[in-house]
Parts: C-alpha cells; sequence; structure tokens
C-alpha cells in the first residue's frame, strides 16, 4: 500500500481508554468466553443496556479473522448503537487467551474497542493510536509490569506526552528542511480505504485492516 500520510486527527489514547473498567488477572478458556466476559461487564457497569447486539457485532468481525495481532497481543473491534462515542476497554491477562493469534502466541493484553455504529471514522482512529503505541517498547514493557489502573493510566500518558513532543521535533524539522521525507508506521490509504497498523521492523511483519472488516 502506498504511504500516502498519517490519518488525520488521530484520537488521543487518554481521551478513549476507560481506565475504570481495566481488568487484571483476566481469565477465559477462549476469545469467545473472553468477549461474553467483557461485554457483560459493560452491563454490569450499565455502560449498555443489553450485551447481545455488541456481542454478536465482536463475533461476527472475529470470524471474518482473528483480531489476535500477535506478541500477545488482541484488538477486538465492532460497531453498535450502544455507544455514543469510541471507547477502550483494556483487561490483561497472566495466563493469556486462545485468541487463534497470527503468531500462535495467547492474548495476553486485550484492548477492546466499542465504537458507535456508523462511527468509522472514529472507529480506525482509534486503532491507528492504539497500534502505533502498542509499537513502542514504553508501552509494551510498561502493560507487562502494569499491576493497577494508575499504572496503566501512567503507561499511555507517558506515551502520548512523548509522541507530542516528537511531533512537534518532527514538525520543527519539517518547516526547516523541505526536502525531509516523514515515514509514519500509521498511515491511511483513502483510495484503497486500508489503514496500515502494523510494521514490525524487526521481522517485516504488515497488517493491514480494511474498513469492510471492521
Amino acid at each position: 500500500i502506498p504511504q500516502l500520510g498519517i490519518y488525520p486527527k488521530e484520537m488521543k489514547l487518554t481521551d478513549v481508554l476507560n481506565y475504570d473498567l481495566v481488568q487484571f488477572g483476566f481469565s477465559a478458556t477462549d476469545k469467545k468466553e473472553a468477549l461474553d466476559k467483557l461485554t457483560s461487564m459493560l452491563v454490569e457497569k450499565n455502560i449498555i443496556a443489553s450485551k447481545d447486539n455488541f456481542l454478536n457485532a465482536l463475533l461476527a468481525r472475529e470470524s471474518q479473522s482473528t483480531t489476535g495481532v500477535g506478541e500477545n497481543v488482541a484488538i477486538p473491534h465492532a460497531k453498535s448503537a450502544d455507544f455514543d462515542k469510541a471507547m477502550i476497554v483494556y483487561a490483561k491477562s497472566d495466563e493469556g487467551v486462545e485468541w487463534e493469534s497470527f503468531d500462535g502466541q495467547p492474548a495476553k493484553h486485550i484492548f477492546m474497542i466499542c465504537a458507535p455504529d456508523g462511527g468509522a471514522d472514529e472507529h480506525l482512529k482509534a486503532l491507528a493510536s492504539l497500534s502505533q503505541a502498542l509499537m513502542d517498547a514504553d508501552v509494551k514493557g510498561g502493560l507487562d509490569k502494569a499491576t493497577t489502573k494508575e499504572d496503566v493510566e501512567k503507561v499511555f500518558a507517558d506515551f502520548v506526552t512523548k509522541t507530542e513532543t516528537s511531533r512537534e521535533e518532527k514538525q520543527i524539522r519539517k518547516q526547516t528542511k523541505s526536502s525531509h521525507v516523514n515515514n509514519e508506521y500509521i498511515t491511511y490509504h483513502p483510495k484503497q480505504e486500508a489503514i496500515e497498523i502494523f510494521n514490525n521492523g524487526e521481522t517485516g511483519k504488515l497488517i493491514v485492516i480494511h474498513p469492510d472488516n471492521l
């Protein structure tokens, strides 16, 4: 996919991650049970009235292709009229949950993206921002060590601060060197309507998610 530029107005993770819903010691026999537990929790917390619509949407998305992106990470996601705006729920599993991931590894870090029905723009922004963060070694290391929701909040707050500082520095360099080419991992291709969310420099692994499959 040609790299045409950064997806516009990326979402701030600190604005969409719901730290009050962070789950530690999460366990499930497989991804179906995991999604059932996470959607049931949304009902218990009065976030949604019923889990059925959203759960079915999540399972339908999984039936198209796994959201287990590898390296112990899963990003289940779906849209539902139950939500007014995008929200991300994080669950940490010590033993890991079988997710049929690309690399065969269980999911220990599960990020469930809840998006409003018809809100493809919000959905892509959340995916782009989260995926960029998960490629950062400090974020992955911080999540591995996290034991409280405050730990998780700090991990992403530090990442956002670092990213904003880096972007400011890049903008300054761009202004002073017109020939500078700014290569980023997260790109959006309007013509093909695809978003590149993972590009591991060491393995060359590339995962592309198309909106039709979101």
